[in-house]
């Protein structure tokens, strides 16, 4: 099929009623979950994946799609209005944004905040489409040997780049593959730390272990520490909600004004795709080293923090350009770079679709709907979130003890809907407690997610290279695999030496 007919059949799958239907309702969703503070973004996507196993794939996709940009934007209307961040990277945007507010003028840094967020998305979904065709087509000649040092590679980054220390990062990592072994072996199909239990001989299944990762985890520590007093104050005293309901006249934005922060914007599209890509740093990185970027070399030099429109645009482009990258290790390879990767990982997988080398080889269509949908839902995105910013604003006011307890129901029906099986559910509970566990001891739970979902298929091409290797030699005879090994190497090592400096 050449990519003008694969183009034309991915039209012919987006261009159903259905789908825009769940695309829109994606953005509301990501939109009004990143709204509340403490409910992350990540959250709206993994609530929904379980209701995908009944979706076509590019329904499925287009509503995690949906849920995924709206998440970027929302958690700044919070972090604007009352000065409480939605979620981690909006905490960058609240530097200038709820200084505005204070000087009463909210809605400029939210239009600011919307049209950096939307412009970054669109600049991060074209650097998508452009590198997934070249990268595939590099990823088909990759064997086992390859693909171990490539994995190798990604986990030493997603490592090295956790925030709370090289050493926690390998223990999560080392929590997920622990994760991942659990069940038959594949190649020699023997029971490993069953312990007897006939429901583990399967595994702990993609969607058992990111809910509860993910869902319960947050949930449960959100219902237990309710607002914490700093936001209660800080929502007390904002006057964020009623400048909004009542906008005064020189609270506004002009396209031609947005348009005089190029320079940060490009900073911000630059750090975010170059960040994104990376396995580990994610959107809240990317978000503060665009503002620390931008705070340089901006024209306002020094007036960073004290409310100018340029430091929003600045950690606001950042945050949202690394939205279509963080989805390339993913498409080309079949790793995903992140924890919100992962889930798109799952959904594909839910699907009978395996990320990597061969999805454009063998799902071309579904592959064009998808960038389709990547572009479509900037502009849903934009829409929506600028119609609806006086309602969503509202959302930073709801009681997390009202909130949680409606949404837990949906995270069990979610998950026994995929399945049929109680000890699904009762995995979510168990893995949930690990969660909370790790969350306690501040090892991050993004890395454990990556690592049970890269595990099964490290071991596997290990082992095969085990088996064709006729030396040890083998591992080191691929110019790409010496390649991605030195890369690894230099760059954990100068990333460790900067970060003890």
């Amino acid at each position: 099929m050449t990519w003008i007919e694969a183009l034309d059949a991915g039209l012919r799958l987006v261009l159903v009623w259905h789908n825009f239907l769940f695309l829109a309702l994606g953005v509301v969703v990501g939109v009004a979950f990143a709204a509340v503070p403490g409910l992350s973004g990540i959250l709206a996507v993994t609530l929904l994946l379980p209701f995908t196993f009944y979706m076509t794939p590019v329904a499925a996709v287009a509503l995690l799609m949906g849920a995924y940009k709206g998440t970027m934007f929302g958690g700044s209307i919070s972090a604007i209005t009352f000065g409480v961040p939605g979620d981690a990277p909006a905490a960058a945007t609240k530097l200038d944004g709820f200084e505005l507010t204070k000087q009463r003028k909210p809605y400029r840094a939210l239009t600011t905040a919307l049209y950096s967020s939307i412009s970054a998305n669109l600049v991060a979904d074209l650097v998508t489409i452009l590198t997934f065709l070249p990268l595939a087509a590099v990823a088909l000649a990759f064997g086992p040997r390859e693909i171990f040092a490539l994995l190798f590679a990604a986990m030493a980054v997603l490592v090295i780049f956790t925030q709370s220390g090289v050493l926690k990062g390998i223990i999560g990592t080392m929590v997920g593959f622990l994760l991942a072994t659990i069940g038959l072996d594949r190649i020699a199909a023997y029971p490993r730390m069953t312990f007897g239990i006939v429901e583990l001989e399967a595994g702990i299944g993609l969607i058992p272990c990111i809910v509860g990762l993910f869902a319960f985890t947050e949930l449960m520590l959100h219902f237990s520490r309710g607002f914490v007093e700093a936001q209660k104050s800080a929502v007390a005293e904002s006057e964020g909600l009623e400048l909004i309901r009542h906008r005064s006249p020189d609270d506004r934005l002009s396209i031609k004004e947005w348009l005089g922060f190029w320079r940060e914007n490009l900073i911000g599209y630059a750090s975010g795709v170059i960040l994104g890509i990376l396995p580990g740093p994610g959107a809240t990185m990317s978000a503060f080293t665009s503002y620390a970027f931008g705070s340089r070399l901006a024209k306002n030099k020094g007036k960073y923090g004290t409310g100018v429109a340029e430091g929003v645009a600045s950690a606001e482009s950042g945050n949202s350009a690394t939205v279509g990258p963080t989805l390339i290790p993913l498409f080309a390879f079949g790793i995903p770079g992140s924890g919100t990767a992962g889930l798109f990982m799952a959904a594909f997988m839910l699907q009978g679709i395996t990320p990597g080398p061969g999805l454009y080889r063998d799902y071309p269509d579904v592959m064009f709907a998808v960038f389709i949908i990547m572009l479509v839902g900037t502009v849903f995105n934009l829409v929506i979130s600028k119609g609806l910013i006086p309602i969503f604003a509202r959302l930073g006011l709801v009681n997390p003890r009202i909130l949680v307890p409606a949404l837990i129901p949906m995270v069990i029906v979610g998950v026994y809907a995929v399945s049929y099986r109680w000890a699904d559910v009762v995995l979510v509970v168990l893995i949930g407690l690990l969660g909370i566990a790790l969350r306690r001891f501040r090892i991050p739970i993004a890395s454990t997610v990556v690592a049970f979902m890269i595990g099964s298929l490290f071991e596997m091409h290990l082992r095969r290279g085990l088996i064709i290797a006729d030396s040890w030699t083998y591992w080191f005879s691929s110019p790409i695999a010496v390649g991605l090994y030195v890369a690894a190497i230099v760059g954990a090592t100068l990333l460790l030496r900067q970060r003890h400096s």
